[in-house]
């Protein structure tokens, strides 16, 4: 997922740079672009052979053709005002647009920096985690706990009882496995039948043609 953002960043901000300088923008290296000015509708869509892109996105594209297409969506457009004078628990839950361009915009300057990813909702991760990280829990598994960081707009109680909006951050954690092969995994579990009833318990595995 970390490389797909990758090159998804990199050949947005090619697009946009090559055809739409000096535009700001926000995007979330998915299916989420927002800028602070509509884009010329004659350059929203591209289409590049290998030759034609730099050197950094044709070493994570390979020799393909790649296919860009910028779809404006009117039912996005946000008011950052809008959080001002509707704040509400009510308006946070049900403007989801909102609360999802607060998050982009805090991942932006971290995401360009290339020293992180976007994993869920709002959460950041290392693209090298700290040499303090913790061992794999358990070590058979190759699992790894790396911190993150987790934000999100929130609605909290103000001055005079008047409520008031809020970016929130918080440290947590999440688990996840080293590049392994899956046969491979699957024999480790084989090999120690109580890790495999711990960690994977009520859930039956099969394999078919391997």
């Amino acid at each position: 997922m970390a490389l797909r953002h990758q090159k998804c960043g990199l050949l947005v901000k090619h697009v946009l740079d090559s055809n739409h300088k000096g535009v700001t923008y926000w995007y979330n290296r998915s299916n989420k672009l927002y800028t602070k000015k509509r884009l010329n509708q004659e350059f929203l869509c591209f289409e590049y052979c290998a030759e034609e892109l730099p050197k950094e996105i044709r070493e994570l594209v390979g020799h393909c053709t790649v296919n860009i297409r910028i779809t404006p969506c009117e039912e996005c457009r946000i008011d950052i005002g809008d959080l001002i004078t509707k704040t509400s628990q009510e308006f946070l839950k049900e403007d989801h647009s909102l609360r999802e361009f607060f998050e982009i915009l805090s991942n932006h300057d971290a995401l360009q920096s290339k020293n992180y990813y976007a994993f869920g909702s709002g959460r950041l991760f290392p693209v090298k985690p700290p040499e303090d990280t913790p061992p794999p829990v358990p070590k058979e598994l190759e699992k790894w706990k790396i911190g993150c960081v987790d934000k999100g707009a929130r609605v909290i109680g103000g001055n005079a009882g008047v409520s008031a909006p809020a970016f929130v951050i918080d440290e947590k954690a999440g688990i996840f496995y080293r590049d392994v092969k899956l046969v491979d995994l699957y024999k480790r579990f084989k090999e120690n039948s109580n890790l495999m009833s711990a960690s994977i318990k009520g859930m039956t595995l099969q394999f078919c043609g391997c």
